[in-house]
């Protein structure tokens, strides 16, 4: 039972700890929009699950994830549609 309750705590403590450390990583393909990358899967490969990736605006290609990411993107229209 001890061991049950110990191994439980520490998957609680791991869970919020990744919460604690997420990292906030930038997309830019602007060269007047510096970021630490000009792709979006190039964010995603680098990224860590609970991560947050910010894109600005521009045209990207495709990407493949299955992490649990966020992803944040500039100039979006309310509910998700395009301007």
């Amino acid at each position: 039972m001890k061991s049950s309750i110990f191994t439980l705590t520490l998957l609680t403590l791991f869970s919020f700890s990744n919460a604690l450390f997420a990292t906030t990583w930038t997309v830019s393909n602007n060269a007047d929009r510096p970021a630490q990358y000009t792709t979006i899967q190039a964010a995603v490969d680098a990224a860590a699950p609970g991560d947050t990736i910010l894109i600005t605006s521009g045209t990207y290609g495709t990407m493949n994830t299955f992490k649990n990411l966020v992803f944040y993107g500039e100039d979006r229209a309310e509910g998700g549609g395009e301007r």
